[in-house]
């Protein structure tokens, strides 16, 4: 019999790295409606990390009615952001004054949240009220010119901010310099542009590097990985993994499938990797040997019903390549559609991209080349042993013959095929991601040669690309 759950064994078995131990503790303390009070944000805040949003959802409750205040709702509103409830999230915003925490903070948030949920005049309209306060901010500048909102006026006041991006290497500061960035792509001036974007890769790659050497050899991993499980066959149930590299088209396909009654957009989800820190490890092997209350499987799909409820799930995690196998495993069944785009264009898309965080190989030239070679060697490896458990989409055909393509993504999924999945733009969900402004438009083709004035800037991308490629070969 488990002793009771308390804050002292709850710190044990975090100190231990027993996930299980942790969960159970936090669940059974709010079961008990344990008085915690403040050391509820910092319960919240571990599940959060653990995935175990459902209960940071209960942990921030918790904190709003033992501490109540305006600052405790704050914390709450955070935590349902961060779990996936934009929606809630803005409405306990919308209750609090404007100076909570204080009126940047939190016109900034509600800008992100409304950007998130589709509304983009009010995202637009939250981030200048921002920038009104801070003209320096480079988070929320990003923001407006992510939200479409830097017209002539706005574009002349943010170049009139330009010098502060060259003070300390902040976030802020690369915010602005990508800002900046936008500013002059969108006047025709691509030098200029693209030194801006180059900056706020450098100040990112100083805060941040990019860990090639652990990048190459999670890639080689994958690669030694020989077979896959066998799948039942014509069977096409359990989540739908869509991958393939950053600014590929993956959010589009997502939107697309989740455009259907029977679907739910996750997003980047990121739970293989929780799956790996619960077991043990990334390997099949570990999968094999764990013994723990939940399977794997059950883990997974415990955590996304948590979420999204029992229907079918799209799973465009980050990660998703370099978790294949463990993926096959789990769901023997699970279908994969697997984004292509021209690499010119997605290089230079993700270059000019500003990511908060999982993507440090965009942060230069280099290590864009490098991670496409790796990734490319990662697609051609999973494509021989999925088989036809894997839909090879590119992104030009999805543009350019949507209704065929879309047709074919459906059928790959089990789905049958609907209307509103032919003009996904017209769904209204919450997107959280790069394109969550783009999605929102009808399919078009402006993506395709937006490289084209960048090709002899990008040369470095494609040098890299053969080193790494003749490393993996």
């Amino acid at each position: 019999m488990n002793p009771p759950a308390s804050p002292a064994a709850f710190v044990a078995a975090l100190q231990r790295q027993d996930r299980v131990g942790v969960r159970q503790n936090a669940a059974g303390m709010l079961d008990a409606g344990a008085r915690l009070a403040g050391q509820w944000k910092a319960v919240a805040q571990v599940m959060l990390n653990d995935g175990e949003y459902e209960l940071a959802r209960r942990a921030a409750d918790a904190l709003a009615r033992q501490v109540p205040g305006p600052g405790s709702e704050f914390e709450r509103a955070a935590t349902y952001a961060r779990s996936g409830r934009p929606q809630v999230a803005d409405e306990i915003l919308q209750a609090l004054p404007e100076t909570v925490p204080d009126r940047l903070n939190h016109h900034y948030t509600r800008a992100t949240l409304r950007m998130n949920l589709g509304d983009l005049p009010a995202a637009r309209s939250h981030f200048q009220q921002a920038l009104t306060l801070d003209p320096t901010s480079g988070e929320a500048w990003l923001g407006l010119a992510m939200a479409g909102g830097l017209d002539a006026e706005w574009s002349e006041k943010l170049l009139a901010a330009k010098q502060t991006a060259n003070g300390p290497p902040t976030m802020s500061a690369a915010a602005l310099q990508t800002a900046l960035g936008r500013v002059h792509e969108k006047q025709g001036d691509h030098a200029e542009a693209f030194a801006r974007y180059a900056a706020s890769g450098a100040v990112l790659e100083s805060l941040r590097p990019y860990d090639r050497a652990a990048d190459l050899a999670e890639a080689r991993r994958n690669l030694s990985i020989e077979t896959l499980g066998t799948p039942a066959a014509g069977d096409a149930r359990g989540p739908i993994f869509v991958t393939g590299l950053p600014r590929s088209g993956t959010t589009l396909v997502e939107q697309i499938l989740a455009s259907h009654d029977l679907v739910s957009g996750g997003g980047e989800l990121e739970l293989l990797p929780q799956v790996a820190r619960l077991v043990g490890g990334p390997g099949v092997d570990a999968i094999a040997r764990y013994s723990g209350p939940e399977t794997p499987a059950g883990f997974y799909s415990r955590l996304a019903a948590e979420r999204f409820g029992n229907g079918r799930l799209v799973d465009k995690s980050l990660s998703t390549s370099r978790y294949v196998a463990q993926a096959a495993a789990m769901f023997p069944q699970a279908r994969f559609v697997w984004l292509r785009r021209d690499m010119h264009d997605c290089a230079w898309s993700a270059f000019r991209s500003f990511f908060l965080t999982g993507v440090s190989w965009s942060q230069s030239l280099e290590g864009l080349g490098a991670h496409f070679a790796m990734e490319d060697a990662l697609f051609e490896h999973w494509r021989g042993l999925l088989g036809d458990r894997l839909l090879v989409t590119e992104f030009t055909e999805l543009v350019e013959d949507s209704a065929a393509m879309i047709a074919a993504i459906a059928a790959h999924c089990g789905l049958d095929l609907q209307d509103a999945m032919l003009a996904p733009h017209k769904t209204e969900r919450a997107v959280i991601t790069n394109s969550a402004a783009q999605v929102r438009e009808p399919i078009n083709k402006r993506g395709l040669g937006s490289s084209a004035p960048y090709h002899e800037m990008l040369a470095p991308v494609f040098e890299a690309y053969d080193r790494a490629r003749a490393q993996l070969d």
